[in-house]
């Protein structure tokens, strides 16, 4: 009887689906050995605390000493070992979503069972983190600050991880502060990270800067939601309390509440990209008129709309770099006017990539006519993301790909990226008929992705669809412009495309 070599099974598995995993593990020990790690490799627990609990008792409970690290089998050493494996050292990334933690349909709140209260399962979560030494991401996105009341060491076992360089941290107040201090205090090694995400934080927060200054060398990344980043960068052990704390290595920042723009570029001098793009500004982030500060490296930026742009404008030296912006908001606020845009426009000649996340109530002319003329003004803008949204299906067919198209006209866009609502009836043959609408007018343009939205009537829910395409122009005679012919891109190959051109700004 022929068999599959063992290097032939791992590329089968490569490819397959979760439920077809989970079935390869039922067929035989071999299949089982060869299919768990693809299985376990990234965990992403959504609602409901049954599921993340089956798994965190499957991990502990198949653990064995001879596997794990120091920590893991003394944690092991308390539970009957019953497997020869120990498959927590399969996990690379762990995620858990605020729904994981509140949602009980099955259940009232007198009726809940004890085991899925926090107070017992935080333990366990505890438990089942230290015997996964591999995880590279962690992301706990709430009740962090409960779980580390009902189980204080969960900070040492994250951090004590030697390749976890992700991590993202929900509801941070007294507990996980102290949680955290504690664990950067007794950590033996270097803690590494290089992305930290964190939301919900209280002003006490001495343990969360502590963590931060002690892998302020290593950080690339730095995200802070509804968390006061003034406090934060202010106050560490052993540094200049009136002097903020310096990442050299921080390209990418994203921030939601006030600061001062002249902590930020003290603080972050190597700093690529912001997304400020939930706030508004004002001359209160620069300290005064005078207070222009130089960020000499930022090319890439997101804020809710041109006149927010206009502030940092006028109060930095760096923004004739930028090289790829993003706006969010509401449509007319994010727009804004004539004079604005063609003041932004004069300072941003260098754009390539601009991407417009827009919600429309209502839509004037005089709208359409400042978002044409701020396209058309720039040169080299190359990449192109308009994306609508709509509670009114009047707004939507005003801004339909039939007609938008006319919104575009510029001699450099090469790449479109657009999303509307529409009909999930919608064929084929009318999306090529759109995206030739666009080849038409842009002369420019090789490629573009359409995505189509529509609500489920059944379950309320966005349904998406998404479309590629690679537009190939034909020369006619004596070198004269022929016709345009439509090429489908699958999806990995676009995606590529997609993502070379949105940040060809980096």
């Amino acid at each position: 009887m022929h068999t599959l070599n063992d290097d032939v099974l791992h590329e089968i598995v490569e490819d397959c689906c979760i439920s077809s995993l989970t079935n390869l593990c039922r067929v035989s020990t071999r299949f089982y050995a060869i299919a768990l790690p693809h299985l376990l490799r990234h965990i992403v627990f959504t609602d409901g605390p049954d599921q993340m609990l089956q798994f965190f008792r499957f991990i502990i409970d198949n653990a064995t000493c001879e596997e794990s690290d120091e920590t893991s089998r003394e944690i092991a050493g308390r539970y009957h070992l019953r497997r020869s494996h120990t498959p927590g050292i399969h996990v690379v990334s762990f995620r858990v979503e605020e729904d994981a933690f509140g949602t009980y349909l099955a259940y009232t709140a007198h009726s809940l069972p004890k085991e899925y209260e926090l107070e017992a399962w935080a333990p366990i979560m505890t438990k089942a983190l230290a015997l996964m030494p591999n995880l590279r991401s962690l992301a706990i996105t709430a009740s962090f600050n409960s779980i580390c009341k009902y189980s204080p060491e969960i900070s040492t076992i994250i951090l004590s991880k030697p390749f976890l360089v992700d991590l993202q941290l929900g509801s941070i107040h007294d507990y996980a502060s102290l949680s955290l201090g504690e664990a950067v205090s007794s950590s033996k090694a270097n803690i590494k990270l290089k992305q930290i995400t964190i939301e919900t934080v209280s002003a006490h927060t001495e343990g969360l800067r502590d963590l931060l200054f002690s892998c302020r060398n290593s950080l690339k990344m730095l995200s802070c939601s509804d968390s006061n980043i003034q406090n934060l960068l202010f106050g560490s052990r052993g540094t200049d309390p009136k002097t903020p704390l310096t990442f050299p290595n921080v390209h990418a920042l994203y921030l939601d509440t006030h600061f001062l723009m002249s902590d930020v570029a003290l603080s972050f001098p190597s700093l690529r990209t912001l997304d400020v793009s939930q706030m508004s500004f004002s001359k209160y982030h620069f300290g005064g008129p005078d207070h222009g500060e130089a960020l000499q490296y930022l090319v890439s930026i997101s804020v809710a709309g041109l006149k927010d742009l206009s502030i940092l404008l006028q109060n930095s030296n760096a923004f004739p770099c930028l090289r790829r912006l993003a706006l969010y908001g509401y449509w007319g606020e994010s727009i804004g006017d004539l004079t604005t845009a063609s003041a932004i426009a004069q300072g941003i000649q260098g754009l390539r990539s601009l991407r417009l996340h827009l919600y429309v109530d209502d839509i004037s002319g005089s709208e359409l006519d400042v978002l044409r003329f701020f396209i058309k003004s720039l040169p080299r803008l190359s990449y192109l993301y308009f994306g609508i949204k709509s509670p009114s299906k009047d707004q939507s067919e005003l801004l339909d790909t039939e007609t938008s198209h006319e919104l575009f006209q510029s001699n450099s866009l090469e790449y479109i990226s657009v999303v509307f609502q529409r009909p999930s009836s919608t064929t084929t043959a009318a999306l090529d008929a759109m995206v030739l609408s666009y080849a038409q007018t842009i002369k420019s343009l090789k490629y573009m992705d359409i995505r189509k939205t529509s609500i489920d009537s059944l379950s309320g829910r966005y349904q998406y669809w998404n479309y590629w395409w690679k537009i190939i122009r034909q020369e006619g005679l004596s070198g004269a412009m022929g016709g345009i012919k439509l090429e489908g891109l699958n999806v990995a190959l676009a995606g590529v495309l997609r993502n070379r051109y949105d940040q060809a700004a980096f």
